[in-house]
């Protein structure tokens, strides 16, 4: 994910309900967390794929909006080159 994700204040102003909260803030700190990663520590990718879809089995968010962004940390990560 390439967007410089908004301040907390900023995040406020683009809307209140979770799903908002989790397209502007919750998807965006997984892509931070898994780009800062050294690779051997790429597996905290599993982690952060775990926390996100508890969103989707919680019923906030649909599958197919967090597959596509963990998608999206994968490739641009080389995870998907290299582990298929």
């Amino acid at each position: 994910m390439t967007a410089t994700p908004p301040t907390a204040e900023e995040a406020l102003h683009y809307g209140d309900t979770e799903l908002d909260r989790i397209t502007i803030i919750v998807i965006p700190s997984p892509a931070r967390t898994v780009d800062g990663a050294t690779p051997e520590n790429k597996k905290v990718f599993g982690l952060q794929a775990e926390e996100l879809m508890a969103y989707v089995h919680r019923g906030v968010v649909d599958q197919q909006r967090i597959v596509d962004a963990l998608q999206e940390i994968a490739e641009s990560n080389g995870l998907v080159q290299i582990h298929g």
